[in-house]
C-alpha cells in the first residue's frame, strides 16, 4: 500500500475518533424518596405493558441523543409555571391519555443530565393539578441531598409491581 494511503487513513481515523469523542450523551436519573424507593421505577411498574414499552423506548432514545437534540424531546421549561421543570412527551398529543413524566435538566450538570422527578399523565391535554409543584419540590430535595436520586432503572415491558 502506498504511503499516502496510510497517511489518509490515519487522518480520517483521527477525525472519526475526534468526531465521536466530542458527542456528549445524556445521563438519566430517577427521583428516590426519603425511604429509598425509586418513585419513577414504581410508577413505571404500575403502567400497562404497552405504556411501559413506549416509555422505555423514549427513554432509550433520550439516552442516546446528543445534548443538542434535547429540545425535540423535552417540552418546557415552565411546566405549570415551574421554571426548571420539563415534560417528556410520550404518546400522541391530543389523545385521551398520554404519558408525560416530569423532569429537570441536571440539577447538577444541566448540560448532560436529565432527572426524572414525577411519573405523570395528561388526560384530555391536562396534567394533574400540582404535578409541576411536586416535581419542583423533588428537584430541590435532590439539590439538598444528592442521594435522593439514582441512575435510571430500566423497567422491562413485562416487569410488574411486586405483589404483597
Amino acid at each position: 500500500m502506498p504511503h499516502y494511503h496510510i497517511f489518509i487513513i490515519l487522518i480520517l481515523s483521527g477525525l472519526v475518533k475526534s468526531f465521536f469523542c466530542d458527542i456528549v450523551l445524556i445521563k438519566l436519573y430517577d427521583y428516590v424518596d426519603a425511604r429509598g424507593v425509586n418513585q419513577i421505577a414504581a410508577w413505571t411498574r404500575s403502567l400497562e405493558a404497552t405504556e411501559r414499552a413506549k416509555l422505555a423506548a423514549k427513554l432509550l432514545i433520550l439516552e442516546k441523543l446528543p445534548v443538542e437534540s434535547l429540545p425535540q424531546y423535552l417540552k418546557g421549561p415552565r411546566i405549570q409555571g415551574e421554571k426548571e421543570i420539563y415534560k417528556l412527551q410520550i404518546g400522541a398529543s391530543g389523545s385521551r391519555l398520554a404519558l408525560r413524566p416530569l423532569a429537570c435538566r441536571g440539577p447538577f450538570d444541566k448540560d448532560t443530565e436529565i432527572t426524572l422527578l414525577v411519573g405523570a399523565v395528561e388526560r384530555d391535554n391536562q396534567l394533574a393539578a400540582g404535578a409541576g409543584a411536586l416535581a419542583e419540590r423533588r428537584r430541590k430535595e435532590i439539590i439538598a441531598d444528592p442521594k435522593r436520586r439514582t441512575t435510571h432503572e430500566r423497567i422491562e415491558r413485562t416487569d410488574r409491581q411486586p405483589s404483597s
